[in-house]
């Protein structure tokens, strides 16, 4: 009887302290490790005037494969993002008209996804000039004078206006 109990508690202990079973992907079908990307901005108008459109073009490759996803434009100067882009056929595009006249230094930040790693372009430098804006005096009679102010961009909303 002792034997019979020797034998039942040495089997009770080895499998309390076996480990538990463990399943394992296979190595091919897991990464390991996120994939690092590529990112190049280019900027079609690095210097130009206030209401003129500029194109962002943001190149996002790897040499692990296509990529895909969100890329952000962010102006370095202040920390601001001026736009967003979805990855088609490797690149992202912004296109905008609105940015106010002004010195910036855009970069294209690809955000990254549960297969490539994030990753920025190095930054482009972007001058934007003031509209042109230009004014006719017209002089009617002896009592009427029309200033008209006019600019590509846009009709200005306000400003001085000095007559000497």
């Amino acid at each position: 009887m002792l034997r019979w109990f020797r034998r039942r508690a040495v089997k009770s202990l080895q499998a309390a302290h076996r480990p538990a079973p463990c399943f394992v992907e296979p190595l091919e079908s897991r990464r390991l490790l996120s994939s690092d990307v590529a990112v190049d901005l280019h900027v079609d108008q690095p210097s130009t005037s206030y209401g003129e459109l500029i194109t962002f073009d943001a190149g996002v490759t790897s040499v692990d494969g296509s990529v895909s996803g969100l890329v952000s434009f962010i102006d370095t100067n202040s920390g601001t993002t001026i736009g967003q882009g979805d990855i088609a056929n490797s690149a992202a595009v912004l296109a905008l008209s609105t940015l106010h006249a002004g010195n910036y230094s855009i970069l294209a930040h690809y955000e990254g996804d549960s297969t490539f790693n994030p990753g920025d372009s190095a930054a482009s430098a972007l001058t934007i000039d003031r509209a042109a804006t230009s004014a006719v005096l017209q002089i009617s009679g002896s009592a009427t004078i029309t200033l008209t102010v006019s600019s590509n961009a846009a009709i200005p909303d306000g400003g001085d206006v000095t007559l000497l």
